[in-house]
């Protein structure tokens, strides 16, 4: 018969071995929000830096992509290699187990989670395994991920991967073995400018709920052919498969590199909603990206007086209408289209075809309908609607992947932030 363990490696579950900061740390600074997070305001990442100042911080430990254009990447990926290794000290000693956590957000009472390990062998970013990815993988953004991953002795992740739970069984019942267990760890998150909330977990260290875990998992895989979907993290995880990859090429078969940290929630959980990843373009006009999408069949647009109303507008789905807002400066468009596929899927293509044919043209990704009308105020704002939950697992098993940056869990406040770690 076997053990929990091996029922959990068979479904690409790996129970890691955690390290948190010992309790002398102060965990408030310690924890630093994702690094792909308010990529346009560089400022927030100073305040954060203002913040933890010397002390101890994965602030420390990661490459925010607001600084890509500021610093020296290979100086920068070696100072946070140097930092990792002088930081090995101050952990307490490795903890074996999963850790189920509960986020709270000014926007959501509470979001559950589970910290696992996957096995990347049964994870892939071109081709469909155990754990899939759901939008395509800007393979430009890989190769500085992976040259933090590589040569590191530790590993943070902001990754996490969806389930489809309908019937909530999984984590309510984790969260039951934790009534009664000493707290693991909690904290405030977030900079003082920016609260993000707080984030309270417990360890899970006994089999018996291992074994319980694993039940769930091989139930899942005999009704469907998968049952992860990647919610966030998407680029640092195939990173990672860059790397392992690597090491199977120089002879590897094992290894802790074959593995990544990931947090599991339930796409049904009240505390999980979804929002869209709005598109900034530069280098073109409004007129000009209003006209290309227009072009497309069923696409029709009409002014509106205020910006400030788009976001509202393009949530309202009663009359079976998907909406998109343009925005430029004070100008503002609502277009509209009885289409009932992703939206994403027809935009995508066209601002490609502008980026390609116009040179100059740049294409970023924002989260925040705030930030997004902040950014337009020099470029083309594109606010998007978000993905609806219901069918979403059905769509990647019929559909595949979806286009890049089609979606993002929450708000940006909201992301997962650093505080696990695990040896590399």
């Amino acid at each position: 018969m076997k053990n929990a363990e091996q029922r959990l490696a068979g479904v690409g579950i790996y129970v890691p071995d955690i390290l948190i900061p010992r309790p002398d740390i102060a965990l408030d600074k310690w924890a630093t929000i994702a690094c792909d997070q308010f990529t346009q305001d560089p400022g927030y990442w100073d305040s954060v830096r203002d913040y933890v100042g010397s002390e101890p911080s994965t602030f420390h430990l990661i490459y925010p992509e607001a600084f890509f254009g500021r610093t020296d990447r290979e100086a920068s990926i070696r100072q946070i290699h140097g930092t990792m290794q002088d930081y090995m000290h101050l952990f307490a000693p490795a903890h074996h187990g999963c850790v189920y956590l509960e986020r709270e957000t000014r926007y959501q009472p509470r979001r559950r989670g589970l910290v696992v390990c996957i096995d990347l062998e049964h994870y892939d970013w071109k081709t469909n395994r155990l754990i899939r990815t759901t939008e395509y993988t800007i393979q430009e953004r890989l190769p500085v991920r992976a040259a933090i991953r590589r040569g590191a002795p530790l590993e943070l992740s902001h990754v996490i991967v969806l389930i489809d739970d309908p019937d909530d069984t999984l984590l309510p019942y984790v969260a039951k073995q934790c009534s009664a267990s000493r707290t693991f760890y909690e904290t405030k998150l977030g900079i003082p400018m920016v609260p993000a909330g707080s984030v309270r977990a417990w360890l899970l260290d006994s089999p018996h709920v291992w074994h319980i875990i694993a039940d769930y998992f091989e139930k899942a895989l005999e009704k469907n052919a998968f049952w992860g979907a990647v919610g966030d993290g998407n680029h640092s995880l195939a990173s990672a498969k860059l790397v392992w990859e690597e090491c199977k090429k120089s002879g590897a078969t094992d290894g802790a590199s074959r593995y990544a940290l990931v947090e599991i929630e339930n796409i049904h959980d009240d505390g999980v909603h979804f929002e869209p990843i709005h598109r900034l373009i530069y280098g073109v006009d409004s007129d000009t990206v209003i006209e290309a999408l227009t072009a497309l069949t069923g696409f029709r647009c009409r002014p509106v007086e205020d910006c400030a109303e788009l976001p509202s507008l393009i949530n309202s789905r009663s009359d079976g209408l998907t909406r998109l807002g343009i925005v430029s400066g004070s100008r503002g468009f609502l277009v509209e289209t009885e289409s009932e596929a992703l939206i994403t899927t027809s935009l995508q293509p066209v601002l490609d075809t502008l980026i390609q044919r116009q040179p100059g043209t740049t294409l970023d990704y924002i989260h925040g309908d705030a930030e997004l009308l902040k950014a337009s105020a020099d470029a083309v704002g594109i606010l998007l609607p978000p993905i609806q939950k219901t069918g979403f697992f059905h769509t990647i098993a019929s559909h595949g992947i979806l286009p890049r940056k089609s979606f993002s869990m929450g708000e940006a406040a909201e992301k997962r932030f650093y505080i696990e770690c695990r040896a590399l």
